[in-house]
């Protein structure tokens, strides 16, 4: 190999050297804006990553308090509901007691109410028959008032009779009020 040979050679080489260096630049500056956009996508990505972790833990932070709330309403209604529980309880224990004691006030008058209605029958009852009694003891007193009447007025006509006949001067007369009075004749 001669020295021309040689030198075309190593121009060659060199040439081929050269090409192959810029291809090495030309792929390492696309290999690094390569790296720069796969660096700027992952800090992108790792932005977005925190913004949505930030997001997330807020959220959570949300849910939680949102969590403590319900659930201090519902202790809260828990207690309330137990507390209405005993007074309803309470309540309809009372409501049971006062009508128990309306029932026995009840009873009680109403064997009030009997033994008054036994007593104001047996009453009436005696009443009537004393009535009825009384009704009967009128009817016999007036018929014997009027059987007496009937004597008297026997009586005094045959007294007024034999007074006339046995005193001819005098003669009587009855008042009103069953007293006899006597009147001398005046003579004529």
């Amino acid at each position: 190999m001669s020295f021309s040979h040689m030198s075309s050679r190593i121009n060659e080489l060199e040439d081929k050297l050269d090409v192959l260096e810029l291809n090495w630049k030309k792929e390492e500056e696309i290999f690094t804006r390569k790296h720069q956009e796969l660096d700027r996508f992952a800090r992108e990505r790792d932005a977005v990553l925190v913004t949505v972790k930030e997001a997330h833990a807020e959220q959570v932070r949300d849910l939680e308090k949102n969590l403590r709330e319900l659930q201090t309403s519902l202790e809260t209604l828990e207690t309330e509901k137990r507390r209405l529980e005993w007074n309803h309880v309470d309540t309809l224990r009372e409501k049971e007691e006062q009508l128990e004691k309306l029932r026995s006030e009840l009873d009680t008058m109403r064997s009030g109410w009997d033994a008054y209605i036994a007593q104001v029958s047996k009453k009436t009852v005696a009443k009537d028959m004393q009535v009825q009694s009384l009704a009967e003891q009128r009817s016999k007193v007036k018929t014997e008032l009027a059987r007496y009447k009937e004597d008297v007025e026997s009586c005094f006509k045959l007294w007024s009779v034999s007074a006339v006949w046995s005193r001819p001067r005098y003669r009587q007369s009855w008042t009103g009020r069953g007293a006899v009075r006597m009147q001398r004749e005046t003579s004529t």
